[in-house]
């Protein structure tokens, strides 16, 4: 597995670009921006707070569109490596993060996104049901061996 991680992370690792003010400056705004008249909670907090560490990563390309952000021998060696992990019972959300299976729910990141995904039924939408069932795949496997 090491060998197809470092194949698939290779380009990734190498443009490491440091964050720029207006980078960090666009996150907060967007995810701040529909709650301009509500007071500033520890929620909001963990949402600045969660968008600093995110803001100007190098993985954003890969936390926004998941395999879609591999190409050519890289997405070979990912695809490779997530089978192996998914053996392994060990399934990464091949969409990017864990909001991407749910794109509909307005609720961009944080607490309040798992109870929003939730009142939307967005467990039972086709990339969801596709997350789950690669689970559950993975899970019977290690059963059998």
């Amino acid at each position: 597995m090491a060998k197809q991680w470092a194949i698939a992370t290779a380009d990734i690792r190498s443009s490491k670009e440091p964050a720029k003010v207006g980078h960090v400056l666009d996150a907060i705004t967007a995810a701040l921006d529909s709650n301009r008249d509500e007071p500033y909670s520890s929620d909001f907090r963990e949402v600045v707070l969660a968008q600093l560490r995110t803001s100007g990563s190098v993985w954003g390309p890969v936390k926004e569109h998941g395999m879609s952000a591999f190409k050519g021998e890289a997405r070979k060696a990912a695809t490779t490596l997530l089978s192996a992990l998914d053996s392994a019972g060990v399934v990464l959300v091949q969409e990017g993060e864990l909001e991407r299976l749910a794109p509909e729910v307005a609720v961009r990141k944080g607490p309040g996104w798992l109870q929003a995904a939730l009142l939307e039924n967005a467990q039972c939408n086709s990339a969801t049901q596709a997350h789950v069932d690669r689970i559950l795949s993975a899970g019977s496997a290690k059963l059998l061996n």
